[in-house]
């Protein structure tokens, strides 16, 4: 069974400085529950995603996930460049039915521009093929299997083995361009973001989650809220920040799940999402 985030563009932008709290994107869901479901979440740093996943797990506390937060916040203003050109993938399968697998994970960007996937800029970037994988947070069990380019390098492919519904698995994925910045944002890359402050949203791109389905291979689409546009990037690319101030790091939620099906057919009808009142959604800090 098949899950395609389409045209995807970021509801808002986390700030976590002021207001304290986890970026949460909320969903119109159109079914009572489903069967199928899942958790993204992106971040420039694979630390932060896994104390925001091991606190809502109950593994650790929130004074420790905060600790972990504002400390990866303090980064060198060079690395935060680069962290945001390799970022940092939490997928979790958060299916109600045990059979639901999640298989492969892709993510697109879009046709027109200069960017494309690629595999480290250096051999210190610890990538294999086009993926760099941190077995250190992924569940027993969960593993990468392989990883593969497509569509003239603007679709990578991973592949998974063992993850199953409750489990999770963390990577990164390399960010290149032809022309420009030699280190392009994931966020406007990826999510729309204006690729300079007070410039015009760029065009998003699409993830798509593929689960394991005995009975065959079925698609569902649905559009995401808007970039919010009075949330510019205002350290991105070449403008780096001053060593002096914190640029909190953000944490970007995704959720997606397959309608239950009908007792005609297996139809997935409408839009679905996770609802913020899930127990996946955002810690409040």
């Amino acid at each position: 069974m098949r899950r395609i985030i389409s045209a995807l563009k970021l509801h808002r932008i986390a700030v976590l400085a002021s207001a304290g709290t986890l970026l949460g994107v909320c969903f119109q869901a159109t079914t009572a529950r489903a069967l199928e479901s899942f958790d993204l979440e992106v971040s420039p740093y694979v630390q932060v995603l896994g104390a925001v996943s091991d606190f809502q797990r109950g593994d650790i506390t929130a004074e420790m996930m905060h600790d972990i937060i504002f400390d990866a916040s303090w980064d060198n203003p060079n690395l935060r460049i680069r962290a945001r050109n390799k970022p940092a993938f939490l997928l979790e399968n958060t299916s109600t039915t045990l059979s639901a697998e999640i298989t492969s994970f892709s993510a697109t960007i879009p046709a027109g521009t200069t960017f494309s996937f690629g595999d480290g800029d250096m051999a210190m970037d610890n990538f294999t093929n086009f993926v760099r994988s941190n077995v250190s947070y992924n569940d027993p069990g969960v593993s990468i299997t392989g990883s593969s380019l497509s569509n003239g390098g603007k679709t990578v492919t991973v592949n998974f083995s063992g993850l199953s519904a409750g489990k999770r698995v963390l990577f990164n994925l390399d960010l290149d361009t032809s022309a420009g910045f030699p280190y392009p944002d994931f966020r406007t890359v990826l999510f729309g973001a204006p690729s300079v402050p007070g410039a015009p949203q760029t065009t998003p791109g699409s993830f798509t989650v593929d689960f394991s389905n005995p009975s065959g291979s079925v698609t569902d689409d649905f559009v995401s809220p808007d970039l919010d546009a009075s949330q510019p990037l205002t350290f991105a690319g070449a403008n780096i920040r001053p060593y002096s101030f914190m640029d909190m790091v953000e944490h970007l939620g995704i959720g997606g799940q397959i309608p239950e099906p009908s007792s005609a057919a297996l139809s997935l009808a409408g839009i679905g999402a996770l609802a913020a009142a899930s127990r996946r959604r955002r810690a409040q800090v």
